[in-house]
């Protein structure tokens, strides 16, 4: 039957665990660290829209600072780019060549001793172009800079390593790869919150 997790009750303590078991097969799916000291975190959503929403609103603070996002990223993460812009963050997108990959080369310029957040999808939704994420991720990680990829177009399709591309946060969408429709999730490193 169903139960709020959320309850003491028995029914709901067994929903809790069964909720918990979930989160730790999606985490190890994906190549998440499940150590108990310093397990990574699964936050489930209601798709891979709310999911980029709550990385891109909830990894930034508060304004003013920057936010670089690739110029061929989903609406669901251009919207809130947008929108965080219009709060006052300088949005600045990352340019991609004529195959539609992201120039990583131009990166290093973007970072900004304000910059807060980079945001480059895996795999693009139209194109299916690959992202050079590891490398944003490696730059990015040198500068101190978070760094988001939206990997719903990529899981399923291709093999990914959460821990292994050196992302801090990652988006998935469950119906991608054979799941249930309305449920998505945000993978974030042991040491990232979200606000």
């Amino acid at each position: 039957g169903l139960a709020n997790p959320a309850s003491q009750h028995a029914a709901g303590r067994e929903a809790r665990r069964q909720l918990e078991t979930a989160r730790d097969r999606i985490c190890g799916y994906l190549g998440g660290r499940l150590t108990p000291a310093a397990a990574d975190r699964v936050i489930l959503t209601s798709g891979g829209t709310e999911a980029n929403n709550l990385a891109l609103r909830g990894l930034v603070g508060e304004p003013p600072g920057r936010i670089v996002v690739s110029a061929v990223e989903h609406p669901s993460v251009h919207g809130p780019a947008a929108a965080l812009d219009r709060l006052g963050f300088d949005v600045v997108r990352l340019p991609v060549d004529s195959d539609g990959v992201v120039c990583w080369q131009q990166l290093p310029d973007l970072l900004t001793p304000d910059t807060r957040l980079v945001s480059v999808m895996l795999a693009n939704h139209e194109t299916g172009a690959l992202q050079p994420v590891r490398r944003i991720a490696k730059l990015c990680a040198t500068a101190g800079v978070c760094t988001h990829t939206d990997a719903v177009q990529a899981v399923g399709k291709i093999d990914v390593d959460f821990r292994a591309l050196g992302v801090n946060a990652m988006t998935v969408s469950a119906h991608k790869f054979h799941g249930p429709v309305g449920v998505g999730a945000l993978l974030l490193q042991s040491s990232i919150h979200v606000d």
